[in-house]
């Protein structure tokens, strides 16, 4: 007997949660584009939607000629009342990473905020931050529809005009034919 492609074992890989949805900033880090910007820029424009539950942070400290001395990566942090990173002394945030929780209108919705910056070194190897992305995913949650779409189109607004900077990639594996750089289109 042949098997038919529907008999083979089926495998898949994942690099994590699935993607509903996914939209991204470029920003200019060295232009002064601080992560603190960034964050609060997130929270601000997705104030209606979301509640920061944790936050981690990747670090850097600089020597007196700015070499890089010392990394620490998923380093816990404190969220301010005014949406400043709490950090250890002088270090450099090279990463943020956020998880939020979405209000009780959508409960189980998950929605993640990253913020990188890229390092470049001089031929002296002293450390200057580059451009960085910022970057809204949707873990999980409905979105294409009704109240839910209208209110992530807001957000993401919101958080374009914030950061001064357009969306410049969007992307879902779930909705790929819906998903537009303020949400998803209305399905049909």
């Amino acid at each position: 007997m042949n098997p038919r492609r529907s008999d083979r074992a089926q495998a898949s890989v994942s690099s994590g949660p699935r993607r509903v949805g996914s939209w991204t900033i470029s920003q200019d880090a060295g232009g002064g584009t601080h992560p603190d910007a960034a964050v609060s820029a997130f929270l601000t424009g997705f104030a209606d939607l979301v509640t920061a539950t944790h936050v981690v942070v990747d670090l850097m400290w600089l020597g007196p000629s700015r070499e890089v001395v010392r990394t620490v990566e998923a380093q816990p942090a404190i969220l301010t009342a005014d949406l400043r990173l709490d950090v250890a002394g002088d270090a450099v945030v090279t990463g943020v990473y956020l998880d939020c929780a979405v209000d009780d209108t959508s409960p189980g919705t998950a929605i993640t905020f990253y913020y990188g910056s890229v390092v470049e070194f001089d031929e002296q190897d002293r450390a200057r931050l580059a451009e960085a992305q910022a970057m809204v995913t949707l873990t999980s949650g409905e979105w294409t529809t009704g109240h839910s779409r209208e209110r992530l189109e807001t957000a993401l607004k919101e958080w374009e005009r914030l950061t001064g900077a357009p969306i410049v990639e969007w992307r879902s594996s779930v909705h790929p034919d819906l998903v537009f750089p303020h949400g998803f289109a209305p399905p049909g």
